[in-house]
């Protein structure tokens, strides 16, 4: 049995943390909290195989359930059933004038995914800004997403997606690309790993999008996940990593609570997420 994930659509939403941030943002406080989610992340796959050995067995001829879930990765999987998601993005940057140093801008995005079939799902998404004082519609997407390979029974599943990058702003921005995505559960552990291209449509020039994740199951209701994400294109080199805690809320309703960190020499600013999604 596949449980889906706590976002869907994930390759626009990941776009937008990576690709579309302010240059020159890293500032000590993000370096230490980088090192801290790092820690977290081999913390959390040094623990996976003994977690794995720990957890009670599934029943005697059952295989293992996959947690299909995501927050910053690229994600290809389709959604089960009609779930809204409402995430609340903060961004690190650098602040204006005198006073220099970090701000954080908040960055609203509303997205609903659609089960088509059992293997078929469409998201659409869409985030929004102040321009002007005034509140803008901003980076629309959508992504239609086809189970390949099922996970269940311990195999090691795939998915595809066809993804469309809007831009508000000009045609000419706008880009489409096209995932791909495995994952297998190994106990209460599932492993994911994610590789989507995307290219303007008015010029060939494809941004590559990467990622890899560990989920694991800490009860029914609480799920902790360690994500690895990158991006290279235009000549630029973005890695970023951060831990994800989710909890069930009501019996169709999640909170999740993320951080994206930037790894190594680069400029790419330090992203926090909180994540509501209901089921409709």
């Amino acid at each position: 049995m596949v449980r889906l994930g706590i976002i869907v659509g994930a390759p626009s939403w990941t776009h937008v943390a990576l690709r579309e941030q302010p240059r020159g943002c890293r500032t000590g406080r993000a370096s230490r909290g980088t090192c801290r989610a790092l820690g977290l992340i081999l913390l959390a796959l040094a623990l996976a195989p003994s977690v794995a050995r720990s957890a009670p067995l599934a029943p005697a001829g059952e295989a293992p359930e996959t947690i299909a879930e995501a927050l910053y990765l690229c994600d290809p999987v389709p959604t089960g059933g009609q779930e809204v998601s409402l995430a609340f993005t903060l961004r690190s940057r650098d602040g204006e004038g005198s006073t220099g140093g970090s701000e954080l801008v908040p960055s609203p995005r509303v997205q609903l995914a659609l089960a088509l079939s059992d293997r078929l799902g469409l998201t659409v998404d869409l985030g929004f800004t102040r321009e002007q004082g005034r509140v803008a519609a901003d980076a629309p997407g959508a992504s239609l997403k086809l189970l390949l390979l099922d996970p269940a029974g311990g195999r090691t599943g795939l998915a595809t997606s066809i993804d469309l990058f809007g831009s508000t702003h000009s045609l000419a921005e706008a880009e489409v690309g096209l995932g791909l995505g495995a994952l297998r559960a190994f106990g209460p552990v599932t492993a994911r790993a994610s590789l989507s291209a995307a290219t303007t449509i008015s010029a060939w020039g494809p941004h590559l999008h990467a990622g890899a994740s560990v989920a694991l199951a800490l009860s029914s209701r609480v799920r902790a996940l360690a994500e690895l994400v990158a991006d290279l294109g235009n000549g630029e080199r973005a890695v970023a990593a951060g831990p994800t805690l989710k909890g069930v809320l009501a019996d169709r309703t999640t909170l999740a609570v993320g951080a994206l960190l930037p790894i190594g020499a680069g400029t790419r600013p330090l992203v926090v997420t909180v994540l509501l999604t209901q089921g409709i």
